[in-house]
C-alpha cells in the first residue's frame, strides 16, 4: 500500500520577526492552507507542517542587538567578553520589555490556534519552539533594610505538535545551549525537559528533537534500546544544527525533515555497511519546502520503508 505525504517546511529567523502571536500564526495558517495536487496514490494523505526552533520567541530587545548579547544568531555562540557589563544593564533595566519569551497566556493560545487550524483535517503542525513564561519571576523591591530579592521564574523552549485538532505531544527542550540571555538569567531559570518526542498517525512513526537534543541522541537510543520503534520520519527543528547518520533513528529508506531558522531540506540519511553515511537529498535546501513524497508501504510490510520518490 502506497500512502502519501504532503510536506510543507517555512524557515525563518526569529530574531527579525514581527512580535504578533496572530502574525506567527498567520504564517502557519498559510502553510496549512497549501493546495496539493490530488493523487490517486492516497485518497487521505497526511499534512505535515513544520517551522524551526524559536519561531515563536519574541525578538530581542534593541539594546540586545546592539550589544550583540544573544547566543542564537549574532555571533553564534558567544563568550562571556560579548555579555552586557553591569553598566549596560542598567541600561538594559530602562526598556520597556527585557526578556523575548511570550507568557503562559500567549502559549495557551498558540495551542487553541494550533488545535482549530487542524481541526477535521489529516493536518500534523509541528510549530516549532515556543519560549514562554511557565512561572512568572517576584521580584522584591530593595529597602534600607536590604537588597533587592528576585525569585527566578521558570522558562522553557517546548514544540507543540497537533494533529486534527488534538494536541499529540507537548516536547520540552532537554539540552540547555545558553537558552537565556544575560538579562534574562537574572530573571529565570532555564527548565529541561526529560526526552524527545515520538507519536504515530495512520500508522506513520513520527519523531522529533529540537537542536541540541539531536547531538545527544535521545531518539536512536531510544530505538536501539527498543523502547521506541524505528521511524518512518525524523524531523529536526533546529537554530543552528546539522542532522547526524549517527544519530537518525530512521529506517534506511526512511525521511529526515529539517527545518532550520536558516533554510530547510527533506532528505534520507543513512549509513553503509561499511559505515559511512549516505545521503539522499529529497528536497535541497531552500527557506520554504513544498513537496509530495511517496512511502510504498507494500516493498516493507510492517513497516511504510519502501521506495521514496519525489512526486
Amino acid at each position: 500500500m502506497a500512502r502519501l505525504l504532503n510536506i510543507s517546511l517555512r524557515s525563518e529567523a526569529w530574531q527579525h520577526m514581527a512580535d504578533s502571536l496572530t502574525d506567527r500564526i498567520s504564517i502557519l495558517k498559510r502553510l496549512c492552507n497549501e493546495s496539493f495536487v490530488q493523487s490517486s496514490i492516497d485518497a487521505n494523505p497526511l499534512h505535515i507542517v513544520v517551522v524551526p526552533e524559536y519561531f515563536f520567541r519574541k525578538t530581542p530587545a534593541q539594546v540586545v542587538t546592539q550589544l550583540n548579547d544573544t547566543f542564537h544568531g549574532y555571533r553564534g555562540p558567544a563568550n562571556e567578553a560579548n555579555r552586557l557589563t553591569q553598566g549596560q544593564l542598567a541600561l538594559f533595566n530602562g526598556q520597556k520589555r527585557k526578556h523575548t519569551l511570550y507568557s503562559q497566556q500567549e502559549k495557551d493560545l498558540l495551542v487553541a490556534s494550533l488545535r482549530a487550524l487542524t481541526a477535521g483535517t489529516n493536518t500534523l503542525i509541528v510549530a516549532g519552539t515556543t519560549f514562554w513564561v511557565e512561572r512568572e519571576p517576584v521580584i522584591r523591591a530593595a529597602t534600607f533594610f536590604r537588597a533587592q530579592q528576585i525569585t527566578k521564574g521558570i522558562a522553557r523552549n517546548s514544540c507543540f505538535m497537533v494533529h486534527n485538532g488534538v494536541l499529540m505531544a507537548t516536547y520540552h527542550k532537554n539540552v540547555d545551549r545558553e537558552e537565556l540571555d544575560t538579562y534574562e538569567q537574572n530573571l529565570f531559570t532555564f527548565m529541561p525537559g526529560t526526552s524527545a518526542a515520538a507519536v504515530v498517525i495512520d500508522g506513520i512513526h513520527i519523531g522529533v528533537e529540537i537542536c541540541a537534543d539531536h547531538g545527544h541522541r535521545d531518539l536512536i537510543q531510544r530505538v536501539e534500546t527498543g523502547t521506541l520503534a524505528r521511524l518512518d520520519v525524523h524531523i529536526i527543528i533546529s537554530d543552528g544544527a546539522s542532522p547526524l547518520a549517527s544519530n537518525v533513528g530512521t529506517h534506511a529508506n526512511g525521511l529526515v525533515i529539517h527545518c532550520d531558522t536558516s533554510s530547510s531540506q527533506i532528505i534520507q540519511l543513512a549509513r553503509n555497511a561499511m559505515g559511512m553515511a549516505v545521503r539522499t537529498v529529497i528536497c535541497p535546501m531552500a527557506r520554504t519546502v513544498k513537496r509530495s513524497v511517496v512511502f510504498d508501504t507494500a516493498a516493507a510490510p510492517g513497516s511504510l520503508h519502501g521506495p521514496v520518490m519525489p512526486t
